[in-house]
């Protein structure tokens, strides 16, 4: 593993959101942020009305966000329904990411070469892990991805983190071909198999240790209850909703448990429904013991009408909004639901959002508005961390 002293060596004036004020005579931090002062000959009185003025744009233009926030700086790649941010430990996050200058082509972006680089959030360190690589899966110590020899051909490496083993891209690509019965565990990283009894049947897979879920049949009706499978064999149990409603989110280590949602909209593609003032859209959390808990999230009129998706957290349920006007972040960003009440941890576009194996620290990537560009194009976006239990944030 080779040490990557900066990504912005190669470019110096280009910034994150949250840093758009600092002056440009500083150098950047091994990190992405900035340290220092610069060699650079300027006149003093001159530099130092400058860097006030530049404070003074500081403390009125960034808001207080309730909890600290820290901006790696680095280009994060946004991979659509595909996660692609991983958290390794408690400061460690595994995510796919490039170097060098922003591109300001089309060819420039495709010419990109995406990879795995690791962020150390206390030290604020970027190291790279390998490139080229894309669609990454971690889970406790196993790793899937897909990277290329000398010629551009694709190939799969897969295995215990750091010996991981090379395989053809055939065994890849069986992972979104249903006829042949086998599917990638997003969760475990690992490809399983279809259970005889679920041929017809929509099926997902949970962790190996606690089986599966049973969605009806692949064609007819969606209205019948879903099923959950434990992986003992033992008789499935009807879940409190069915496949319409009840959105599987993700999994949580701090919980032991997985995080169902309805669809968090009331405009769109995706609505089903208003989202009204006096009622309220429901999660539930189900155990690996088969149990669920409901909780209902009210009406809040500031999440705006975007699609919301929830996220569980050590202190509460977090939503998220793309609620984005045409030249700022708007509604936008991701709300904590605690005690009651809703409060806001940022603003801006946020998508592929992962818990640290405590619960307390999201990341995710970042982009303030919709004048940073496409959400797809790189060096628009950063990896962005929220530390909601840390000694200066923590309101417990």
């Amino acid at each position: 593993m080779t040490k990557n002293k900066t990504p912005n060596d190669k470019e110096p004036g280009r910034m994150s959101p949250f840093r758009k004020h600092y002056p440009e005579t500083t150098p950047r931090h091994p990190a992405g942020g900035r340290s220092g002062i610069s060699e650079r000959t300027v006149p003093l009185y001159p530099a130092l009305f400058l860097l006030l003025c530049s404070l003074l744009l500081t403390a009125c233009d960034k808001p207080a966000w309730p909890y600290p926030i820290k901006d790696s700086g680095f280009s994060a790649k946004y991979g659509g329904f595909h996660n692609t941010i991983f958290w390794l430990d408690e400061r460690r996050v595994l995510f796919e990411g490039h170097e060098g200058d922003k591109p300001r082509s089309v060819e420039a972006q495709q010419a990109v070469q995406w990879g795995l680089f690791i962020w150390d959030v206390e030290a604020n360190t970027i190291e790279k892990y390998t490139v080229p690589a894309r669609w990454l899966c971690y889970h406790e110590g196993y790793i899937h991805y897909v990277t290329e020899d000398q010629d551009g051909n694709p190939y799969v490496k897969e295995g215990m983190f750091g010996k991981e083993k090379e395989y053809p891209i055939s065994r890849y690509y069986p992972a979104f071909r249903e006829r042949d019965n086998v599917k990638r565990n997003r969760y475990s990283c690992r490809l399983n198999e279809r259970p005889k009894s679920m041929i017809g049947r929509a099926w997902v897979p949970l962790l190996e240790a606690h089986g599966y879920l049973d969605r009806g049949p692949q064609r007819g009706p969606k209205s019948e209850k879903m099923l959950f499978v434990p992986a003992d064999g033992s008789q499935p149990l009807e879940l409190p909703f069915d496949r319409t409603k009840g959105r599987l989110s993700d999994y949580y280590a701090f919980s032991n448990s997985y995080l169902f949602s309805g669809h968090f909209a009331s405009a769109g593609r995706f609505s089903k429904g208003p989202w009204v003032e006096g009622g309220c859209d429901h999660v539930w959390d189900l155990t690996p013991d088969g149990k669920t808990t409901s909780q209902c999230l009210p009406y809040y009129e500031q999440l705006g009408t975007a699609s919301k998706f929830p996220i569980k957290t050590a202190l509460g349920t977090a939503m998220v909004s793309h609620d984005l006007d045409r030249d700022g972040p708007g509604k936008s960003g991701i709300y904590l639901f605690r005690e009651g009440k809703y409060e806001r941890l940022i603003a801006g576009m946020t998508r592929n959002h992962d818990l640290s194996p405590s619960g307390c620290r999201i990341a995710f990537y970042h982009k303030l508005t919709p004048q940073h560009g496409g959400i797809n194009w790189p060096g628009n976006t950063t990896l962005v961390m929220i530390d909601l239990c840390s000694k200066e944030g923590n309101k417990q």
